[in-house]
């Protein structure tokens, strides 16, 4: 699988949003470690349930919608929760 570079394209209506996405990515493990390294669950639910590491996801998001024309007003991120890990047993799987 090929890593995505600061020095990659990732465009969108000409802009180029690649060094975002590679931050945001690395935002997300750099998150979700801290978390696991600070978890007293055995497990690594402590690191999937504490939230925040989709933040940078949010703000990237958030970015293209704005550079897409959509008013920032219109753009709501707080409260908003965007799932960075499917877990079974939330629906009773």
């Amino acid at each position: 699988m090929k890593r995505i570079s600061e020095k990659d394209e990732i465009l969108i209506d000409e802009t180029n949003y690649a060094l975002q996405v590679s931050n945001a990515i690395k935002s997300f493990w750099r998150v979700r470690n801290k978390q696991l390294i600070n978890s007293v669950d055995s497990t690594n639910r402590g690191s999937v349930v504490g939230g925040k590491q989709m933040d940078d996801f949010v703000s990237l998001l958030k970015n293209v919608a704005e550079n897409a024309g959509i008013p920032s007003g219109y753009i709501i991120t707080n409260q908003n929760h965007l799932p960075g890990y499917f877990r079974s047993k939330k629906i009773g799987i």
